[in-house]
Formats: C-alpha cells, structure tokens, sequence
C-alpha cells in the first residue's frame, strides 16, 4: 500500500541513514529503469517487477546469507610471473594504486560502496601463508605471461588453504586450463583489467562469492534458418559462439530460437539485457512491433542490437533508433563485444 506522505524511496533513505535500521537488508522490487536508483540508496537487492518467485526466494536467500554489516572482501592476487622479476608489486596491483592494499578501501563500484583489501603473492607458498592468515574471499590470477600454466594450476590444487577459495581468472588460457579441474570453482573475466573496466572485474568478483547473482541476458533473432540441403546457416553458429562465450565470462546467457522463446523467457525471468539479432532476412517493422509490445516494466530494458547484415546497413535505422547500441562490425572481436555487454547490463553504456 502507498505510505502517506512518504514514497518507498524516502522509506529506503530513512532506513539506510539511521544506526538502528541501517543493518536490515533491504530489498526493493521496481520498474527495471530503478534498478541504479536502488543502487545509490543503499539497497542489498533489486527485482524487476512483476516479482516471480524463483528470483524472490533466490534474492531473499542470498540476503540472508550476507553479512548485516558492511562486508570488507579480501583479493589474494596470484602473481605467477612473479619468477625472475625484481622486487615490487605487479602491473596488475598498480591498477588499484600501485601498492599492497592489506587496509580495506572503500570504492564505489557500479553505485555501491564496496570495501576491500587486496593482497599478492609472488608463489603458491606465500599464498597458502596468507590464505591461512587473511583467509581471503576470492584468488585472482592471470596467466598470459606464464609459460607453464598448467603446472602452476596443478601445485595449486595441492594446497587445500588456495584450492577452496573461488578462483577468478582473469585471460582465456588459464580459465580453459583451470577448467580442467573440477576441484576449483572457477569465474572469469575476460576483460582487460584497467581503471576503467575495475566495475566488471568486480561484478564478477561478488558473483564468485555470492554477494550478488549473475545477470540474465537473453538472445533472440527471428529463427533458425537453414541454408539448402540441411546444412545450418551462419547464424546458429556465430549465436551458439556468443552464448558460450558469455557463460564462459560469468554471465547467464539465454539462447531463444524464435521470438516467441524470447518473448517467454522475458515474462518469466529478471533480464537485464536483450541482444538481438538480425540479418538480410529479417523485417525491420517486425521487429519494431516486437518491442514495442514488450511488458511496460521492461520499457527501460537496454537493447544491444547486433545488425550483422552484409552490404549497406540503410533499412533498419528506425530500428537502430529503438535499440540502446547497434553494433554492425562482423569482425567486432568477442572481448571487444563482451565490454560492451558488461557496461550495458552495469548501465554504462553511454
């Protein structure tokens, strides 16, 4: 019911700038375009309405396992090209001030105040030492300038203080090697780590410890055609690759074959993103309908629209009005796709 006087945003502000109250979880359900309003005003957790309740008893769960108060997280960085280099912190480290962070830093990452310590270790037994210690939240490790991956992996699973801490990896070599032992949860980040794209290695730092859940992102094109003699078209297989290349980076990826999948996937889960995709064959009016049409809370839903037509792009510029970003390039590269994805579902696409 509607509180007199006061909207659920001045509630939300009370609750969160008094002592006694400001510890209660607090989880808001709004128009999808609130979602970063949610975010500034301190909110635990934010569903897109209409509630539905397999993400309502999801979100209530993880609140009740985070911590009231503030929680600091402690990165372990594993600097595994450590050997044969001078003494100092790692490129990587100077991405965050250029020291060892061991007091926690509070940061604003994405509209929340996150507090964190970050420390390296330049071999595994200096990283079991302060993971018995500091007993940190998450490891982190990048590998591309490490000859002998596979064996640096190995001795690590050998320590049972590094193997049960999640492990977030941070280039596609060593994630497709850590994926080869199933004793390590592993989360990538496919980004390129620098001050500018900190917001999604810590997105996939809180999913990797449960602080918040993964973004669903729901794919839809027109159908699956096929070329002549039964032999599939281009499309599944460039969609098959972007779907698997999303899951590999942390995300929730949906592949719907038809718009009718698509249109069923957005009435029964939270989404924070649509791509869609279209080609030679498809109609821009169509597709305009479809949007259109789409329930009134996701009118604030950001669109990213891969035009992957061959020739001149002219005929779908209302279209591309429609949409939040188009993309045309075919040979965009997936790490240059996956960044844009990142800041559109962190809402920084602009």
């Amino acid at each position: 019911p509607l509180l007199p006087l006061l909207s659920g945003w001045d509630v939300l502000t009370l609750l969160k700038t008094d002592p006694a109250t400001q510890g209660i979880p607090v989880l808001v359900t709004a128009t999808h375009g609130e979602r970063q309003l949610a975010q500034q005003n301190g909110a635990n957790g934010f569903l897109t309405l209409p509630v539905k309740l397999a993400p309502l008893r999801e979100s209530l769960l993880r609140l009740q396992a985070t911590s009231v108060a503030m929680r600091t997280l402690t990165l372990l960085h594993l600097n595994a090209s450590a050997e044969g280099q001078e003494t100092g912190y790692s490129a990587f480290v100077a991405q965050f001030g250029g020291e060892n962070l061991r007091q926690p830093v509070v940061s604003s990452i994405d509209g929340h105040q996150i507090s964190y310590r970050l420390l390296e270790a330049d071999d595994l037994e200096q990283a079991d030492i302060l993971a018995r210690v500091w007993k940190p939240d998450v490891l982190l490790l990048d590998g591309r300038d490490v000859p002998h991956m596979a064996s640096f992996l190995r001795s690590l699973t050998c320590y049972e203080s590094l193997v049960s801490r999640p492990l977030v990896t941070l280039d596609k070599g060593t994630t497709a090697i850590a994926n080869q032992y199933p004793q390590l949860r592993v989360f990538p980040c496919l980004i390129p780590i620098t001050p500018q794209t900190i917001t999604a290695l810590f997105q996939v730092i809180q999913i990797a410890v449960g602080i918040t859940v993964q973004s669903n992102i729901v794919v839809a094109c027109d159908s699956f055609p096929h070329k002549p003699h039964g032999q599939p078209g281009e499309q599944p297989t460039f969609l098959h690759a972007l779907t698997q290349y999303l899951h590999t980076a942390g995300l929730r990826p949906i592949l719907s074959k038809s718009w009718p999948e698509a249109k069923r996937q957005l009435q029964q889960n939270t989404v924070d993103l649509l791509v869609v995709y279209v080609d030679e064959e498809s109609c821009e009016s169509t597709w305009l309908q479809r949007l259109d049409a789409m329930p009134a809370h996701y009118e604030q839903l950001p669109i990213l629209l891969l035009d992957y037509r061959h020739g001149e792009a002219t005929g779908l510029n209302p279209l591309r009005e429609r949409v939040t970003v188009t993309i045309t390039d075919r040979d965009e590269s997936m790490t240059v796709l996956l960044q844009r994805v990142h800041q559109m579902v962190a809402g920084c696409w602009r």
